[in-house]
C-alpha cells in the first residue's frame, strides 16, 4: 500500500510514532501577512488563479486597512460584475448565483459603487 493512502493506527499498518519521526527537519514558514504575493484569488472572468498583489501594484506599501479595502473592492467588482453579466444585469438572478439575499447584494453593490445598468 503506497504511503499516501490514509491508514489508521487501529489497523496497525502505521507505527504510532511515525508522525513524530517526520519532525526531523523543522521548517519555518513566515506568516501570510509577510507573503502577500502568495495569496491566490480566483478570477471570476477567466476562471484562473491570479495573485492579489499582482493585480494591485504597490499593495505592500499600503496600510493593512487600505490594502484590504482595495482588494475587497477589486474582488467585488470582478466577482459581482461577472455574475451581473451572466444574469443580464438582473440583481435577483445575480444574487441567486452568488448564493446571497438580494438585499445583501444590493448593499455590497452600493458600498462599492457597482452599477447594474452597465451589465444590461
Amino acid at each position: 500500500m503506497p504511503w499516501f493512502i490514509p491508514v489508521t493506527f487501529a489497523d496497525n499498518k502505521v507505527r504510532q510514532d511515525f508522525f513524530y519521526r517526520l519532525n526531523v527537519l523543522p521548517t519555518e514558514l513566515p506568516p501570510l501577512r509577510d507573503r502577500i504575493m502568495d495569496i491566490p484569488i480566483k478570477d471570476a472572468d477567466q476562471g484562473t488563479i491570479s495573485s492579489l498583489a499582482a493585480g494591485s501594484p504597490g499593495l505592500t506599501a499600503l496600510s493593512y486597512k487600505t490594502a484590504k479595502e482595495k482588494i475587497l473592492k477589486e474582488f467585488n467588482h470582478t466577482y459581482i460584475g461577472a455574475r451581473l453579466s451572466m444574469a443580464g444585469g438582473n440583481i435577483i438572478r445575480s444574487a441567486g448565483m452568488c448564493e446571497m439575499d438580494r438585499q445583501a447584494l444590493q448593499q455590497i453593490m452600493k458600498r462599492y459603487d457597482i452599477d447594474p445598468d452597465k451589465f444590461r
